[in-house]
């Protein structure tokens, strides 16, 4: 149980990171899921995906201005606007054409469906690999959870929910600019 919960706040510490070797035709190789992305924000670029979020917005700057570019988002807003914007954009941006995803809100983050977004980065994960990333997940949560609480009318229960893993997701677009 030691050597577990040293590993977890390895994970914690260090970022999400899987890596195993394997033998191909006599030469190892590396296989890695990509580290930039924590175990949240692998969640929510899916929903970010499943959701078609990409037909209205582009994730960099690429100069067609029929899409909304979401580049440099990541930071620029607080959790509690984001929890407020996603769940009733037209309170934030009169007349915006942005649909409420207010329900992803009332949907709790499915383990089933986290581990195929896992196992569709890399086929050589461990069960292992799959809980301490899960557990790796539920801290990234507990954590904007607790922030936005802090934030909220007391009392108010905030789920361990898909729009918080798209929140996640869109907390960490980049900007392009260099």
């Amino acid at each position: 149980m030691y050597q577990f919960t040293v590993l977890l706040a390895m994970i914690c510490l260090y970022g999400f990171n899987i890596q195993q070797v394997t033998n191909t035709s006599g030469s190892l190789s590396i296989i890695s899921i990509d580290t930039t992305q924590t175990p949240l924000v692998m969640y929510g670029a899916q929903i970010f995906k499943d959701k078609k979020c990409q037909r209205c917005h582009r994730l960099d700057e690429d100069g067609k201005k029929r899409l909304k570019s979401l580049d440099g988002l990541g930071g620029k807003f607080p959790d509690i606007w984001l929890y407020g914007f996603l769940q009733d954009p037209e309170t934030f941006i009169p007349k915006t054409r942005m649909p409420s995803f207010e329900s992803l809100f009332k949907k709790e983050i499915d383990k089933n469906r986290f581990d195929k977004i896992l196992l569709q980065s890399s086929d050589n994960i461990s069960a292992e690999q799959l809980d301490l990333a899960w557990q790796k997940l539920q801290l990234e949560v507990n954590e904007i959870r607790s922030n936005l609480q802090k934030d909220l009318p007391q009392g108010t229960d905030v789920l361990s929910s898909e729009g918080l893993a798209l929140m996640a997701f869109l907390q960490k677009i980049p900007s392009s600019k260099k």
